[in-house]
């Protein structure tokens, strides 16, 4: 009895801060989120094939719909960039563009970035990432993984509508 009070009242709480977030979106003039898509050979509906980053896990999508309840566009007039931790402990964060009219949430083609690498392969830091709302231009100074591989310096994506294109990597074959 007791395990199915406790599934009841965390169902509650679930519903009604899914309902609070819907409500405050709308008040933003935000879409409510509406899905993850990936438009590059490589994804597999709300991941990069062989990344281990799920976009439509819980943790990631509640983030998602926390910044539509909570953030006002700020990247390419519309959409919402959104940075999302990842691994602390090596400074890794994930990136996510959610178009604000729509609820849909576009990653950028990397598993995810962070500061620079030395020759030893140890991080130091988190990257930087540069953005703005009256550009579809994104830049990270640092370094990204995609599939095993890592890039560094100073990598920029141009975004198109649907996808992220500009600095080559291995998600975007």
């Amino acid at each position: 009895m007791k395990v199915t009070l406790v599934t009841l009242l965390v169902s509650l709480i679930v519903a009604v801060s899914h309902a609070n977030a819907a409500e405050a979106a709308m008040q933003l003039g935000n879409h409510p989120f509406e899905k993850v898509q990936i438009d590059y050979p490589s994804g597999e509906g709300c991941s990069f094939q062989y990344s281990p980053i799920q976009f439509c896990d819980e943790r990631h999508v509640d983030e998602i719909k926390r910044a539509i309840a909570a953030m006002a566009p700020n990247f390419n007039h519309h959409y919402i960039l959104l940075i999302m931790l990842e691994r602390k402990k090596y400074y890794e964060h994930s990136v996510v563009a959610i178009d604000s009219k729509t609820g849909i949430a576009y990653p950028l083609p990397f598993d995810s970035y962070s500061g620079d690498v030395d020759a030893k392969g140890n991080i130091h830091g988190y990257g930087h990432i540069l953005y703005d709302l009256n550009s579809n231009r994104v830049c990270i100074s640092g370094a990204i993984v995609a599939y095993r591989q890592i890039d560094s310096g100073k990598l920029c994506w141009s975004f198109d509508g649907a996808k992220f294109v500009g600095r080559h990597t291995p998600y975007m074959e």
